[in-house]
C-alpha cells in the first residue's frame, strides 16, 4: 500500500518537473517571456517549498520521531489483533527492519523480550538487551544528515541560479522588444 502511494507522487512530481523543464527550455528556445515566468514561478515555489519542509524537518524533529512511534504502535495492534501472525505485512517490515539495521524490536522497549515472542533472526537475549530498530532507524538518519541537507543546499543554490537566469533572460527579450 505505501508503496503504490509512493510511486504515484514519485510520478506526479516528476510530471510537475518535467513540465517545468518544459517551460524553461521552450522559454528560452522561443524567446517567450511568458514561458521564462511561468518557469520562474515554478522554480521560486520548489525552492520555498523545499526551504520549508527543510526548516519543518530540522524544527520538527522529535514531532517526527513521535509520528513514526504511533505509526509503529498502530502497525504493532494490528498485528496483535491478527494473532501475531508471521506471514502479515508488518512482520515482514519488522524483519525487513532488522536485517537492515542489525536491531531487536521496535519501540522504546523491545516487543519480543516482555511479549514472549521472538521473531526470525531475533533472540530474546537479544530483545531485551540489543539495540531497539526504532532508536537504529533514527541513529542512521541522524548520521546521514549532512549528506541530505548538502544535497539540498545544493538543489537551492540551482534553483536560484535558475531564477536569476530566467529572469535575465526574460528581462533581455523585453529589452530588444520594445527598442
Amino acid at each position: 500500500m505505501y508503496f503504490t502511494a509512493a510511486a504515484s507522487v514519485l510520478i506526479a512530481v516528476g510530471a510537475v518537473i518535467m513540465f517545468v523543464g518544459f517551460c524553461g527550455c521552450c522559454g528560452a528556445i522561443r524567446e517567450s517571456q511568458c514561458m521564462l515566468a511561468t518557469f520562474f514561478v515554478f522554480l521560486f515555489l520548489f525552492f520555498i517549498l523545499l526551504l520549508a519542509i527543510g526548516i519543518w524537518l530540522f524544527a520538527g524533529k522529535d514531532t517526527l520521531k513521535d509520528v513514526y512511534r504511533q505509526a509503529l504502535q498502530k502497525q504493532i495492534n494490528k498485528w496483535k489483533d491478527s494473532g501475531y501472525d508471521l506471514n502479515n505485512e508488518f512482520s515482514k517490515y519488522v524483519k525487513l527492519q532488522q536485517d537492515e539495521f542489525n536491531c531487536c524490536g521496535t519501540g522504546s522497549m523491545p516487543l519480543y523480550g516482555y511479549e514472549g515472542l521472538v521473531m526470525p533472526k531475533c533472540t530474546i537475549k537479544q530483545s531485551t538487551t540489543g539495540q531497539n530498530c526504532q532508536d537504529a532507524v533514527f541513529k542512521r538518519i541522524d548520521s546521514n544528515l549532512v549528506v541530505v541537507g548538502g544535497v539540498a543546499i545544493g538543489l537551492g543554490v540551482i534553483m536560484l541560479l535558475g531564477m536569476i537566469f530566467s529572469m535575465m533572460l526574460c528581462c533581455a527579450i523585453r529589452d530588444v522588444e520594445h527598442v
